[in-house]
């Protein structure tokens, strides 16, 4: 019995063929788009490298023995904070939010915000940093830049001076990579030394620690964030004066400065006089120091001696 539905032109075997023909043809460019697609994003996201123990190049001295953990620490990526979040003092690599010194990160100066000159690098740092813990620590930031007639300008002064004194600690990770004698890179005038002005006095020595060395505000140094992030010793790039060591040990970058983390109730507004103090990590080291994650990676002078460090 015929069909009581016909369809009006009947759809021949070419245009069959043809249709299947049109249909694969999408199918295999929708799924190559999608495979290209997906691939991209995997160029464009590489995935971190391995954690490695380090390894120390010929013709380098690294400061003591480097001895991995026993067991490689399970990432050393950078996290990004803000002084709100929980677990400060923070024990893994810690970047602040919008690059802002915060007590218990790491301040990358080479950052278009953080690239200070250095006549006045150290003293904005110092400021910024301590604003920012005693904002913290429920304190009055605006003691951090009191000065003249302000009723704290005593107190401002004095923990001015605290922080300093604990960025450019001798021994301490930032002395051992970036301490050098030159006053005119620490942030001072040295006028019969390279870079200072003549036509001025001897000023500014308070940046320069018991030993005499300063911070080095030139991009003389390595690239340390990218260091360990791979796994690798922090690495000195500069020598005793300041002046960038030979290739292949040199560097061109701004530091990465380790802010310590002060003990926020030593800084807090029911203090009679508010102080630098500074906290323990589980290991029963100073808060002045990094994280030991850190310290277990460890630290390559390049050969570079400063006196006073044992």
């Amino acid at each position: 019995m015929a069909s009581i539905f016909r369809m009006r032109n009947p759809i021949t075997r070419t245009q069959v063929l043809l249709m299947a023909g049109t249909v694969a043809v999408v199918f295999l460019a929708t799924g190559g788009i999608a495979y290209a697609a997906s691939k991209r994003r995997k160029e464009l996201v590489p995935t971190r490298p391995p954690i490695v123990p380090p390894v120390i190049p010929d013709g380098e001295e690294p400061i003591g023995p480097i001895v991995p953990p026993a067991v490689p620490p399970d990432t050393l990526e950078w996290r990004v904070v803000t002084p709100d979040d929980p677990g400060y003092p923070w024990t893994f690599p810690a970047m602040h939010y919008e690059n802002y010194p915060t007590p218990g990160t790491w301040f990358d100066a080479n950052d278009k915000d953080g690239a200070f000159a250095p006549s006045n690098g150290f003293d904005r740092f110092v400021v910024a940093l301590l604003g920012s813990a005693l904002a913290m620590a429920g304190n009055d930031y605006r003691i951090a830049n009191a000065v003249g007639q302000d009723p704290n300008a005593n107190l401002g002064r004095r923990l001015r001076r605290q922080v300093r004194e604990s960025l450019i600690n001798v021994g301490g990770i930032n002395d051992l990579l970036y301490g050098q004698t030159n006053l005119n890179i620490a942030g001072g005038n040295d006028p019969n030394a390279s870079g200072g002005d003549k036509e001025k006095p001897l000023s500014a020595q308070y940046v320069l620690n018991e030993e005499g060395r300063g911070l080095n505000w030139l991009p003389r140094h390595a690239d340390n964030i990218d260091r360990l992030q791979g796994g690798k010793h922090m690495k000195r790039t500069t020598r005793i004066n300041g002046k960038k060591l030979p290739s292949p040990n040199s560097g061109s970058r701004q530091m990465l400065i380790w802010s310590p983390a002060f003990d926020l109730e030593a800084l807090g507004p029911d203090k009679v006089v508010p102080s630098i103090r500074f906290l323990q990590w589980d290991d029963g080291s100073s808060t002045l120091d990094p994280p030991p994650i850190i310290s277990q990676v460890g630290i390559n002078l390049s050969g570079v001696t400063l006196p006073g460090v044992g």
